[in-house]
């Protein structure tokens, strides 16, 4: 039953569009958010900010990883920041 229960929220979140999910706290959002980083760190490789977004990125991750998730989202949102990217 609790295996079904978990499915279902997993397919639930895959029906949410991007805009959606970037207005989601907790662990979404930091799956999110860290997902959309990467990209970003991948196509400004010659920003210089690039080693600050890096070093925010993996604190970012890692206060999510350990629960802290606002705290992981603002790391995470000053790197993109860093690199001119939006958080959508």
């Amino acid at each position: 039953m609790l295996k079904t229960i978990a499915a279902l929220a997993l397919v639930g979140v895959g029906f949410l569009s991007g805009p959606a999910l970037a207005d989601e706290s907790g662990a979404i959002g930091c799956m999110h958010m860290q997902k959309q980083l990467s990209k970003a760190l991948d196509a400004n490789q010659q920003s210089p900010s690039y080693s600050d977004a890096t070093n925010l990125s993996r604190t970012g991750t890692e206060l999510c990883a350990s629960g802290l998730y606002d705290q992981g989202l603002k790391r995470l949102a000053k790197a993109l920041s860093l690199l001119g990217v939006n958080k959508s």
